[in-house]
């Protein structure tokens, strides 16, 4: 059999390649989508990820931090 009756894309749970019919006919009993899930990250893509939602979470506080000064500080204005 040739190499172009097999997926390419394989399932997260199998290392043996199956047959696009078969892994068909089993995404249509695959209510959990357990054959829809990305494999395992490579380190470096999980390292690049935390420290992007570290950034988000920094860039979060810093605007909360800032609209928190701007409203203290029109309060204190309005009061003067």
């Amino acid at each position: 059999m040739s190499d172009y009756s097999y997926c390419d894309y394989q399932p997260v749970n199998t290392k043996m390649k199956i047959n696009p019919f078969l892994l068909g006919l089993a995404r249509l009993f695959d209510f959990t989508q357990s054959l829809n899930q990305i494999g395992p990250k490579k380190p470096k893509q999980v390292d690049g990820e935390a420290i992007k939602n570290d950034w988000e979470k920094i860039g979060q506080d810093l605007w909360f931090a800032v609209n928190k000064y701007s409203a203290e500080n029109d309060k204190e204005q309005k009061t003067n």
